[in-house]
Parts: structure tokens; C-alpha cells; sequence
């Protein structure tokens, strides 16, 4: 459900997604079972920031937002989709659920990606444009696929989290719940998917997270032939994109995306840095607690103002700093930071050895750096899949936690 993130239906005027629904579904039977006294509710350091995060989101929304039902509704939005952090922990108790949770994220990455590719190679034989956009035009959604998500970022912010997942995981040769060869596919079909986004977050997020990767993996394990290893999977994966997609892609537009990289001038940046400079200039107004949820658009409106459409920030770090201030962003890197550091920390001396109880936490912490390095281009924090990493992580950290104690 994580990946139909651009599939909604109406009630009571609101827009409710796919996956959204179902968070709240599982969350409902969490309470329920925590009520009947089945289960102990499990809320780790990371989770307790990040309950004082959205108890800042509320109030900044409430006392000081200019559309105060809109940032209210838009914080119980984001809460929904970050109820699957707490999620996750509460409900893997076993060995088997974990198993079978494990790999219906990795084939559920499979699935998503392979649809996006699959349906750039339909639109471009002119069947459907379902879920592509081939018209490089600002004013449309942007270039790229976007499959059953809601826009390009979102997909590429996606298919990103699983590229640097399977890579890290291959590198790391852990094939204990996962087999090789369907990490292999899960390399290919996610590279494919960062590339047929055609986004520079996502493109930047890669790599980036892949240098981190063989810096990290290099000094933590001392894996000889590592770079070689990353070098043979890499080609095959060229080979492969190029193999399945490469005869679909404009020669132009792909040396123009390449050209204007890092160019903030070109396509949608210069719009972007234009907003983000707005916003950064509106902090102060309400340094400490931010100006509530999503308020940019109510904020700069000039003469016509619906949230849904008026402009939005998009950047991560930017847009945290604005809604919720000083105290806000403190809360949330704080759980960032927690979480993610206890997965990429080494925690004992044969951890080169060691089974997923170390090695999942790592590859997931990387891949949710790779995530948050493209929300600085577009903000998924309103959608399950971005969480799912994140409650594996807390997962994970609390039963190494368990086994080391």
C-alpha cells in the first residue's frame, strides 16, 4: 500500500490515500490490542522525540497558523502516515513475522519499481500516459515517472531508499532473509526507477549515500575488494537500465538533465530557491515555534489562496524550521539523529560476522539518509513509505538491544 501513495478517494471532503487508510486500519487494532492487554506498548528514545515533535506541530498550528483547520488537518495527516513507526516495533513479535515483513518490503520495492518502469516503456510507445509525464513543460507535473505515486519526486524519493537498501545489503553479503538474487533484482529495477524520475534530488541522493556507503563500509568492515564489487554491480545495473529503457529515453533530454545537474537556474530550481528564500525570510517571525503546518501558502498568499495549490516549501529542513521553529527542528533531528546513529554505529567487535540484528539497521539507516538528502528537494514526510525504513530501524535497534543485554 506504501507505494499507491497517489491513489485517493473523498469523504467528508477530505481526501484520504490508500495507505494512509491503511495506517490508520493497523494503528486501530494496535490500540485495540494494547487495551485487551495482548500486547505492552514499545516507545523507544527516537519515538518519544518524535511524540514531542508533533505536540509542537499542533500547537504552533493552532496558536499562530493564518489557516488553523488546514495546518491541524495537515499535522493529523503527517501523524497518520508516522503512526507506522510506532507500528512496526509493536507488531513484529517473532521471527517469522519479521521474516515475512522483511521480504514483502523488498518485493513490494520490486513490484513499485517495475511498474514505473514498465509504464514509461508503454507511454512511450504511445499506449498510456498513465503515471509518466513525457511533456517537459514547469507548468504540468514534472518529467518523469510517477507511477501510482503522486508526482516524480516522489517516486524517485522512493525507488532511492531501495537502490541504496539493496546495494548496501549486496556489499555487505547478508543474504540471510533476503537471497542474492533477489537483491540483485532489487538493484536493478530501483536504479532503473531513480533514473526514469528524472529528478535531481533523487539522482543527488544516490550519489551521495553511495559514496557515504563505501567510505562507511570500508572503514567498519574492511571488506577487501569492495570497490570492485560496487563496480561490477553497478555495470551490470547500467547494463541492464540501458538494455530495458535506454531506447525510450531522448538523447537530448537526458545530456540536457545531466548538463543542468547543478544548475539551480534551469527547469523548476530557480523557482524553488525562490521559495525557499521566502520562507527562510518568514522564520523569524515565529523563531521558536514555527508558523504551523504547511502555512507557507496561507502566509504568501497575494490574491487568490487555496492550500492546495498555492505554492508549498518542499524542502525537508527548510519546511520544519518555518512550521514548527527552533524547538520543533530540535525534536525531530533529535529523533533523526538517535535512530540513525544507533543503526549505522558499530555495536560489537564481530559485527562483520554478525546476523541482521546488525546489518539490516545499517542498510536501512543509509537508505533513509539517501531518502532525507531528496526531501530537500520535495517532502514525503506525509506518506507511509517514508516511515517504514525508520520503524525497521527502531525495530531493530531494540532487539539487538535485547540480545546484548
Amino acid at each position: 500500500m506504501a507505494g499507491l501513495n497517489g491513489i485517493a478517494f473523498k469523504f467528508a471532503n477530505l481526501n484520504i490515500r490508500l495507505d494512509q487508510l491503511l495506517a490508520v486500519i493497523l494503528i486501530i487494532f494496535l490500540i485495540f490490542d494494547l487495551l485487551i492487554g495482548r500486547k505492552k506498548l514499545y516507545i523507544d528514545l527516537p519515538g518519544k522525540f518524535l511524540i514531542m515533535f508533533f505536540i509542537v506541530s499542533f500547537f504552533s498550528s493552532y496558536v499562530y497558523s493564518p489557516d488553523r483547520n488546514y495546518s491541524i488537518i495537515q499535522t493529523i495527516n503527517i501523524l497518520s502516515a508516522a503512526s507506522v513507526y510506532f507500528i512496526i516495533p509493536n507488531s513484529i513479535t517473532d521471527i517469522k513475522i519479521e521474516t515475512k515483513f522483511l521480504k514483502s518490503f523488498v518485493y513490494a520495492g520490486i513490484i513499485m519499481c517495475v511498474m514505473g518502469v514498465a509504464l514509461f516503456i508503454i507511454a512511450h510507445l504511445g499506449i498510456t500516459d498513465y503515471g509518466v509525464n513525457l511533456i517537459d513543460d514547469p507548468t504540468t507535473t514534472p518529467y518523469g515517472v510517477y507511477s501510482t505515486m503522486l508526482e516524480p519526486n516522489i517516486y524517485g524519493s522512493y525507488s532511492v531508499i531501495y537502490f541504496i537498501f539493496a546495494l548496501n545489503m549486496l556489499l555487505i553479503k547478508d543474504f540471510s532473509t533476503i537471497k542474492k538474487r533477489i537483491l540483485v533484482y532489487l538493484l536493478f529495477v530501483s536504479a532503473a526507477g531513480v533514473l526514469l524520475s528524472f529528478t535531481r534530488g533523487a539522482w543527488l541522493a544516490a550519489l551521495i549515500s553511495i559514496f557515504m556507503s563505501l567510505i562507511i563500509l570500508k572503514k567498519r568492515h574492511r571488506k577487501k575488494k569492495l570497490i570492485k564489487q560496487f563496480a561490477t554491480y553497478l555495470s551490470f545495473a547500467g547494463i541492464v537500465i540501458v538494455a530495458i529503457v535506454g531506447f525510450a529515453i531522448s538523447n537530448y533530454f537526458l545530456l540536457y538533465k545531466i548538463n543542468n545537474f547543478l544548475n539551480a537556474s534551469s527547469g523548476t530550481g530557480y523557482g524553488r530557491i525562490e521559495i525557499w528564500t521566502l520562507a527562510i525570510g518568514n522564520i523569524p517571525n515565529h523563531l521558536l515555534l514555527g508558523n504551523g503546518t504547511y502555512s507557507f501558502a496561507a502566509i504568501y498568499a497575494t490574491r487568490f489562496y487555496d492550500p492546495r495549490h498555492n505554492a508549498w516549501i518542499g524542502n525537508f529542513l527548510v519546511t520544519i524550521l518555518h512550521d514548527t521553529g527552533i524547538i520543533g527542528i530540535i525534536f525531530f533531528f533529535g529523533f533523526l539523529i538517535i535512530l540513525l546513529g544507533k543503526g549505522i554505529l558499530k555495536r560489537n567487535e564481530n559485527e562483520a560476522n554478525a546476523n541482521n540484528i546488525e546489518l539490516f539497521p545499517f542498510s536501512l539507516s543509509m537508505s533513509s539518509i539517501a531518502m532525507l538528502i531528496a526531501f530537500f528537494f520535495t517532502t514525503g514526510f506525509s506518506f507511509t513509505y517514508a516511515w517504514i525504513p525508520f520503524g525497521l530501524i527502531s525495530y531493530f535497534n531494540n532487539k539487538r538491544k535485547l540480545n546484548y543485554t
